[in-house]
């Protein structure tokens, strides 16, 4: 099935008077019938993407993933400078941030993951990407993959145990500022960090050598207060002790949302963190 059968089947889902979600679900079945299928994103990036998972259905779908996160990839890369993807799952952000940073570093833990990714940046000739496949923490040495949610969300994977799942892969670890070049460090534009609960290190990581990085430079990360309050309030009140404004950035993962959204929002300012699991961008403004 092509680019302009399926956004003809969804145009004309969304605009169902009644029987919306019925008719998505059924198209949602025919998809996954179908198998692995090429889509055009709608930056114009060409990926393969298996519908039986959620990220990769969503992007086959519609053409996009998390659109307020890509509002503000696109916003904060508009003068190019350096995009560091930790989790860069199959490749979508990375494949966005191509488009307008002087280059991308694609860091994606999961080897089965990583394949799909090198798939999707060798098909779209994105010469200015560099894929990593290896796990970023605190420090070097190897962590265990868990998947809670087989078959179904490849990123969902997760190299905290407590989240459940059966153990899939020992992969290298190893800081941010080890697998950087120094010129990757010192033209840092963005960095991206969502690897499902494993946030904390990595930040705490960044800020403990914040001195490497440039001054302006910006993190949009996954945060999971709701885990882990005292650490994420620690990391929080530290952010703003080193002159970082935080920024709440909308975002849902249901059917019914990416149905019905029709306009990005925009971030907005947060004087604390919410209880809840969100994505937050920290920017020094």
């Amino acid at each position: 099935m092509g680019d302009r059968i399926r956004r003809i089947i969804i145009w004309i889902v969304q605009r169902l008077p009644f029987g919306k979600m019925f008719a998505f679900r059924c198209y949602r079945f025919l998809l996954k019938a179908i198998g692995i299928q090429s889509c055009t994103t709608y930056f114009g990036a060409r990926m393969n993407c298996d519908p039986s998972d959620f990220v990769q259905l969503m992007i086959l779908v519609f053409g996009v993933w998390e659109p307020e996160i890509s509002r503000v990839i696109t916003s904060r890369l508009a003068q190019g400078g350096v995009f560091v993807d930790v989790g860069a799952n199959v490749g979508y952000d990375s494949l966005l941030a191509a488009k307008l940073a002087d280059k991308v570093v694609s860091i994606e833990a999961n080897p089965l993951t990583f394949a799909l990714l090198s798939e999707n940046i060798t098909q779209n000739a994105a010469n200015n990407i560099r894929v990593v496949n290896k796990a970023v923490s605190d420090k070097a040495g190897l962590l265990a993959l868990y998947d809670p949610l087989p078959g179904r969300d490849q990123g969902s994977v997760t190299t905290v145990e407590a989240r459940g799942g059966g153990k899939i892969a020992t992969v290298e670890s190893a800081p941010l500022d080890e697998i950087l070049t120094w010129e990757e460090l010192r033209q840092v534009s963005l960095i991206k960090i969502d690897v499902e609960g494993g946030e904390i290190p990595i930040v705490r990581r960044i800020l403990d050598r914040i001195s490497l990085y440039p001054d302006r430079f910006c993190i949009i990360v996954e945060a999971s207060p709701h885990e882990e309050s005292v650490a994420w309030n620690a990391l929080f009140e530290r952010m703003s002790a080193l002159s970082f404004n935080a920024f709440f950035i909308p975002n849902e993962y249901t059917d019914e949302w990416y149905l019905n959204w029709r306009r990005v929002i925009g971030p907005s300012p947060l004087n604390k963190l919410p209880n809840v699991q969100a994505d937050i961008l920290f920017a020094r403004v």
